[in-house]
């Protein structure tokens, strides 16, 4: 490595969560922030309409899986 601002992070064994975070305090964001949208003129989801599809998409994954069970397929016949 021949950037000196990680150096200290080289060969060193840590969690993936702890490394972005050093990456971090090194300069090198590699988690946005709502903050950073705004500098790159990036327009912000709405947080409520993410939240929503998200539980959609949680509840026809629910029902997919149900009807998918080999003891409901044999039911229906």
């Amino acid at each position: 490595m021949d950037q000196p601002q990680i150096q200290h992070l080289v060969n060193k064994e840590m969690h993936p969560g702890i490394l972005l975070m050093e990456l971090s305090k090194s300069g090198l964001h590699m988690l946005p922030e709502d903050e950073d949208a705004a500098r790159a003129g990036i327009h912000l989801k709405d947080k409520n309409a993410e939240e929503r599809a998200i539980l959609d998409v949680a509840q026809t994954l629910k029902i997919f899986a149900f009807q998918s069970i080999k003891w409901n397929q044999e039911a229906s016949e």
